[in-house]
């Protein structure tokens, strides 16, 4: 008895929030609309019944919600790696337009390149970070467009000491001006790995989510030229054990909320539907190593007030969550399934 209370007591210890966690709510299930049987990464909606899914190895495919039939696209990548945490990353469709971001290789090493296409033939790498390194881990990156620009983000690529340096893209989130694709600026800088950003258009608030590394996964509210203090501050600790940084320093941002243990999760999004009212305006969060949908309810000071676990019955590792045209969330898994999420009546 005494192991289990220890348990539950360290569970908890480490976390800014002492809210009670509902671990499970069989009420919410998914609907799988196909399986590729293969990891995938990002997906976006191109209207209200086709969705295009990017995958790990580099295929493309639009699946048509209603008829379940799946199509491959054919967009070449030049210089394409896959291998440990690299390959065919995210999607983002915005106005006639996809955009992709995917891992990159030359002579200089690995890094994150970003891809505009009309998947006709007339593709264009529009940027390749500077963030070459030899590490196969910690690419980023997740798109979101506010208005006429365009955010992605960048990982750390395992340099902790590049997310510090405007030097490099290492750990950053960038800015892009849509109409031109220019670089608009290194919008935030301090970051370790972040998969998730999401924007709500009613707050104006843009929130990343990113990797801490072992504890310390943390979500941001991003404002520009913050610094949110990766490697100097984190609530993490070095695999095995061992202190990283500091939990907090003047000058440098505190998460809006952190989980120790880590809840290991990658896209975010905003649910702005009332298809299922109690959910409007939550933050949604696709969670991998710890497999499962996970809730959270922000206040209008931005403080998390309440947190629930969905889906942790379906023991699948899910890689990013969308809003759908039809007002439902949608979710993608690392085992290749794609998927509606509704609750039962």
């Amino acid at each position: 008895m005494k192991y289990i209370l220890l348990i539950i007591l360290f569970s908890f210890m480490g976390s800014n929030s002492t809210l009670s966690q509902t671990q499970k709510n069989k009420n919410v299930d998914v609907s799988w609309v196909t399986n590729f049987k293969e990891k995938l990464w990002g997906f976006d909606f191109i209207n209200k019944n086709e969705v295009i899914v990017t995958r790990k190895k580099g295929k493309i495919s639009i699946v048509n919600l209603l008829t379940k039939e799946t199509r491959e696209v054919k967009v070449t990548f030049p210089n394409f790696y896959v291998g440990g945490q690299g390959g065919l990353l995210d999607v983002l469709f915005h106005k006639d337009s996809y955009y992709f971001s995917y891992s990159y290789q030359n002579k200089k090493g690995r890094t994150t390149a970003l891809m505009k296409s009309d998947l006709l033939g007339n593709d264009k790498v529009f940027y390749i970070a500077n963030a070459y390194e030899r590490t196969r881990h910690h690419f980023g990156s997740r798109f979101v467009v506010v208005g006429d620009t365009l955010y992605t983000t960048i990982g750390d690529r395992g340099r902790r000491h590049k997310a510090q340096s405007l030097n490099y893209d290492n750990g950053k989130v960038l800015s892009f001006d849509l109409k031109t694709l220019n670089k608009k600026a290194i919008f935030t800088l301090g970051h370790r790995n972040p998969q998730g950003i999401a924007y709500h258009p009613k707050w104006k608030t843009l929130i990343s989510g990113e990797f801490g590394p072992q504890g310390g996964d943390e979500i941001n509210l991003l404002k520009k030229n913050n610094n949110y203090g990766w490697p100097i501050i984190t609530y993490g600790e070095e695999y095995g054990g061992g202190r990283i940084g500091k939990k907090k320093q003047a000058g440098l941002e505190q998460p809006l909320k952190y989980w120790n243990p880590s809840l290991s999760f990658s896209g975010i999004t905003f649910y702005l539907s009332d298809k299922i009212k109690a959910w409007e305006n939550n933050l949604f969060l696709a969670c991998l190593g710890s497999t499962q949908l996970y809730r959270v309810v922000l206040n209008s000071d931005f403080k998390v007030i309440e947190e629930e676990s969905l889906l942790s019955h379906l023991d699948e590792r899910i890689r990013n969550v969308r809003q759908g045209p039809d007002g439902y969330l949608y979710i993608i898994t690392d085992s290749g399934k794609l998927g509606k999420v509704y609750k039962k009546k």
